[in-house]
């Protein structure tokens, strides 16, 4: 990759203006700190006018990086190069929404079951009473874990595993809403044309298109880091 002297300098700046927030770390830490921000740039640039990036592209580049504000001490948890602000928190809070997902959703389609097919309230016992309360609050929590997920992990000052199941966390239940809410309007709406097997193949590709159209769009958002926008 070619690149002018200008953007050598503004990419210098850019590491020593973060380099001076972060002397309360050692050396070897700051040092891998500074590489990995290097090799963000670098990947940015390189994807910019064929490799020969210019001045405009550095300004982007760095406008959707971390500030150096973002890495003064008093934003972190913890001391060390790990100490990067709402990473750990962000991972944690991502692995209890998955970690409860499975059983989320099989309370959830239980409460559902039970309220479609209970013919009187009074025939409804104790047990199945819990099952719709928790059940139909299942995906309102789930939901949330994810998008606090989403938040913490997108105020890293640089990239981390997690975002991927944090958006997966938060969009598992908004997608069964919508392609079930869609899938009965379309059995409702489409009456004897439904049983066709083209008809229900054209429907699952839409929804298909529609679900992966969703989910790269928050992907998009999600993986900006928070400063990006401003």
């Amino acid at each position: 990759m070619e690149v002018s002297h200008e953007i050598k300098v503004g990419v210098m700046r850019y590491l020593e203006e973060v380099a001076a927030q972060l002397d309360y770390l050692t050396p070897e830490e700051r040092e891998v700190v500074l590489q990995n921000l290097y090799a963000r740039i670098g990947h940015a640039l390189a994807h910019s006018h064929n490799g020969s990036p210019t001045l405009r592209d550095l300004q982007h580049v760095l406008a959707e990086m971390p500030q150096p504000r973002r890495f003064k001490r008093q934003e972190t948890r913890d001391v060390g190069a790990s100490a990067i602000p709402g990473l750990q928190h962000g991972q944690k809070i991502a692995l209890l929404g998955a970690a409860l997902l499975p059983f989320s959703v099989w309370l959830f389609l239980e409460a559902l079951k039970l309220a479609c097919t209970a013919t009187s309230a009074d025939k409804l016992k104790l047990w199945d009473w819990l099952v719709m309360l928790v059940g139909f609050q299942a995906p309102m929590i789930i939901t949330m874990l994810g998008i606090m997920s989403i938040a913490s992990l997108r105020e890293a000052p640089e990239p981390r595993g997690g975002m991927a199941l944090a958006v997966c966390v938060t969009l598992t239940f908004p997608l069964l809403l919508i392609d079930g809410t869609l899938l009965f309007l379309a059995q409702n709406g489409l009456h004897g044309l439904w049983s066709s097997w083209v008809i229900q193949v054209v429907m699952g590709l839409l929804l298909l298109a529609l679900d992966i159209r969703i989910v790269r769009s928050v992907w998009h958002t999600a993986a900006r880091p928070a400063d990006a926008l401003g």
